[in-house]
C-alpha cells in the first residue's frame, strides 16, 4: 500500500512537471526570449508598378521614355521565416519566393523621343522573384485561453529582391530581373498551442524596385538593351505554421 502511495506521488508529480511545461507558452510567453520558425504559403495579389521608365541603350547612347498604367500579376507566394520575441517586440528574417509579372494592360507611353505621348498594350509577362527581408516586429494585446494563446503583430522591414521573367505573350526567354532594393509592411494574427506548434494569418505590402532587363536585340548591324525601370507594390496574403520554442 505504501508502495502504491510512492507510486501514486511519482505519478502526479510527473504530471504536474509535464502539464506545467506544457503550459508554459500560454502563462509567460511574453516574458521570455521566444524563437520561432515559420513556413508560409499563399497568394500575392498582384498590385501596381509606379514611376515607370523605359531606358533603351546602344551605340553608345540612350533613350528613356515613361510608362504609365502597368499593373503587377498575381500568383502562388510561399517562404520560410526565423525570429524571436524579446517581451513585446521582436525580430525575424525573411525569404518570401513571389510569382508576379506584369499583367498584359493598357499603357501611356511619353517622351520626347516618340514625340509626345502614345498608347497602346503592354504584353504580359511572368516572373519569379526571392525576397530577403528583415523585419523588426511588434506584437500586443495578448490573449489566453485554455488551448494556448494568440496575439495581433505587425513588422516592417528593409531586404533585397532578385529573380527572372519571361515574356507570356510571345513566349520569349531571357529577361532578368536585377537584384535590388525591397521593404514590406505587414499585419497579422499568430495563434500558439501549448506544445509550441501554431499558426498565423498575415496581409504583407511589398514594396521594390522593378528593373527588368530585356536580351540585347541587333538591327541593321546595331545592338541595344532596354530596361524597365519602376517601384513595384504587390500585396500578399499568407498562412503560415510555426513552430514556437523559448530561447
Amino acid at each position: 500500500m505504501k508502495r502504491a502511495r510512492i507510486c501514486g506521488a511519482w505519478l502526479l508529480m510527473l504530471c504536474g512537471a509535464t502539464i506545467a511545461s506544457a503550459q508554459k507558452f500560454s502563462t509567460e510567453p511574453f516574458e521570455q526570449n521566444d524563437g520561432y520558425v515559420n513556413l508560409l504559403a499563399g497568394d500575392n495579389l498582384g498590385g501596381v508598378v509606379a514611376g515607370d521608365s523605359l531606358t533603351a541603350t546602344g551605340s553608345g547612347s540612350s533613350s528613356s521614355i515613361s510608362v504609365s498604367g502597368l499593373a503587377t500579376a498575381a500568383g502562388f507566394a510561399g517562404g520560410v521565416e526565423a525570429g524571436w520575441y524579446k517581451s513585446i517586440f521582436g525580430a525575424e528574417i525573411e525569404d518570401l519566393l513571389a510569382r508576379d509579372g506584369l499583367a498584359p494592360s493598357n499603357v501611356t507611353f511619353s517622351g520626347n523621343s516618340i514625340g509626345g505621348s502614345v498608347s497602346g498594350t503592354f504584353d504580359q509577362f511572368k516572373a519569379t522573384q526571392n525576397f530577403l527581408l528583415f523585419n523588426g516586429l511588434l506584437r500586443f494585446f495578448r490573449q489566453d485561453t485554455s488551448w494556448g494563446l494568440w496575439y495581433p503583430y505587425t513588422g516592417a522591414g528593409l531586404g533585397f529582391v532578385s529573380g527572372s521573367a519571361s515574356n507570356a505573350t510571345t513566349g520569349a526567354s531571357g529577361y532578368s530581373l536585377q537584384t535590388s532594393h525591397a521593404g514590406d509592411i505587414q499585419f497579422g494574427v499568430a495563434g500558439t498551442w501549448d506544445n509550441g506548434f501554431g499558426l498565423s494569418v498575415e496581409y504583407q505590402t511589398l514594396i521594390s524596385g522593378y528593373n527588368m532587363v530585356l536580351p540585347p536585340t541587333t538591327y541593321s548591324g546595331a545592338t541595344s538593351t532596354a530596361t524597365l525601370s519602376g517601384t513595384a507594390i504587390n500585396s500578399v496574403l499568407n498562412v503560415g505554421l510555426s513552430y514556437h520554442f523559448h530561447l
